[in-house]
């Protein structure tokens, strides 16, 4: 979760945000599976700073 803050905090581009719910590893948003983990829960976060 204070990863998940801190990368929020720190962006620069409009980019949405992709994460592993099961492990919140970042994954590339086409990503179907985690890479870390191989949970197919996904989540994309487009938050406007």
């Amino acid at each position: 979760m204070i990863r998940t803050i801190r990368r929020i905090l720190s962006r620069t581009t409009e980019e949405p945000i992709v994460e592993c719910r099961h492990c919140g590893v970042n994954v590339e948003p086409e990503a179907d599976s985690c890479p870390g983990c191989g949970s197919t829960e996904i989540a994309s976060y487009d938050i406007a700073s």
